[in-house]
């Protein structure tokens, strides 16, 4: 295994797969500019073998995996190969259809992965028309954009409220790139960051990422006012989507109400045995 320097070096292990692919299997859809923010904070390392290569990301106390196979017995043969297998943290993500990605699931349970999480993936159209009456904050809490001074409140708030195995949390600096880019809303009381809704827009599709009202603040309708002026904000968008977890129907109703639809998309997160839980 060794360190990735330059994102050509990701493309070119993922081409070099393809060229003897008979049929293509992967989990990794990289996109330029994640890769080049991975790769400069020296996250990322690849293992490579004939007909596959596999990504390592490294996160917190774990690892991200992705693979790259020229088909399903490539994958199981290399995949069984590897030496982190039995001893790393690893944590994977299958994104598609249940019947699309249960011959993966498959084999990463003979490498001794586990079934960790289900995510689903919700879908909400840009609605024109009326729009409803911004709901009203209580005495003394104002909505804002995140200044960089909330970022590590609004850190603390995201690890104390999702899981980092499975909602894909992150670093300190993908948060500060994110308030400069304008794509957190927060409502603050006396300077303290009560809730915050934290976005990726990227063309005409906007990504929910993290959605959160710290406890002592819930039953307020801070989530409703900030949901509420995300939608307002981003007008151009055509396409809303997030990720949920399908265990967690309180959020899937919650979600639904704002509009939001199971679009048939599904995430298997799967965890390797050095996870216990």
């Amino acid at each position: 295994m060794r360190q990735i320097s330059s994102v050509d070096q990701v493309f070119a292990a993922v081409q070099q797969v393809k060229g003897s692919a008979s049929a293509f299997a992967t989990n990794f859809y990289p996109v330029r500019s994640k890769l080049e923010t991975w790769i400069g904070h020296e996250t990322m390392n690849v293992a490579t073998a004939p007909g596959a290569a596999f990504f390592f990301r490294k996160d917190r106390d774990f690892e991200h995996l992705y693979f790259c196979a020229a088909d399903l017995p490539t994958l199981e043969k290399e995949l069984l190969a590897l030496p982190q297998i039995n001893s790393a943290r690893l944590t994977l993500d299958l994104i598609g259809s249940e019947a699309a990605i249960q011959p993966q699931i498959d084999i990463l349970q003979k490498a001794g992965f586990k079934a960790h999480t289900r995510l689903l993936r919700l879908s909400r159209a840009a609605q024109s028309g009326t729009v409803a009456p911004a709901t009203a904050l209580p005495k003394n809490f104002h909505l804002t954009v995140a200044d960089e001074c909330d970022s590590a409140e609004i850190m603390k708030m995201i690890e104390t409220c999702f899981n980092p195995l499975t909602d894909q949390l992150p670093a300190m600096y993908e948060l500060q790139d994110a308030i400069g880019d304008r794509q957190i809303l927060t409502v603050k009381t006396e300077r303290k960051v009560a809730a915050a809704l934290f976005f990726e827009t990227q063309g005409l599709t906007s990504a929910l990422r993290y959605w959160v009202v710290a406890e002592p603040y819930r039953s307020q309708h801070l989530g409703s006012a900030l949901m509420q002026r995300y939608f307002k904000t981003q007008d151009s968008v055509v396409r809303f989507i997030l990720w949920a977890s399908a265990a967690n129907t309180d959020a899937l109703a919650k979600y639904e109400h704002y509009g939001y639809k199971q679009d048939g998309l599904m995430d298997q997160v799967m965890t390797s045995a050095a996870i216990t839980s």
